[in-house]
Parts: C-alpha cells; structure tokens; sequence
C-alpha cells in the first residue's frame, strides 16, 4: 500500500468517526429533548392525580362527618324513645 492509499484510508477512518460523534451527538440530544418532554408529562399527570386524590379524599371526609351526624342523631333519638 502507498503513501497515497494509505493517507485515503486514514482519511476515510476520520470521516466515519465524526459521523458516527455526530450521529451520536443527535442521538443524545434527541434522548434528552424526549426525557424533558416526558418529564413535563408526567408532572402534569401527577398533578392531576394529586388533585383526584385530594378531591376523592375531601368528598369522603364530608360523607364520613354526614354520617357521623346521622348516626349521633340515631343514638339520640333512641335514648329520648327509651326515656319514655
């Protein structure tokens, strides 16, 4: 192999491994641009959940209180029909 060859060898090796830096830069950056965007996704999802849940928890707190009430005023009113 001559000097010539050899230098296009070198060089082709050269080319290959800055498209392959470069396709993998893209690749990265790519992955990193989808990661955010993922991320944001779900910080609003769980966001939405956080506030279901909270919803959820609020109604079943009120119904608990409304029930307490109910029975309380059972008790009551079967100790004044056991008074009479």
């Amino acid at each position: 192999m001559n000097y010539n060859q050899k230098k296009m060898e070198y060089e082709g090796k050269i080319l290959l491994a800055e498209k392959t830096a470069e396709f993998l830069e893209k690749s990265f950056d790519d992955m990193k641009e989808s990661a955010k965007a993922q991320h944001e996704k779900d910080k609003e999802n769980f966001e939405k959940v956080k506030q279901e849940t909270l919803a959820r928890h609020r109604a079943a707190t009120q119904r608990s209180k409304q029930i307490h009430s109910d029975v309380k005023a059972q008790i009551e009113k079967a100790k004044a029909l056991g008074k009479k």
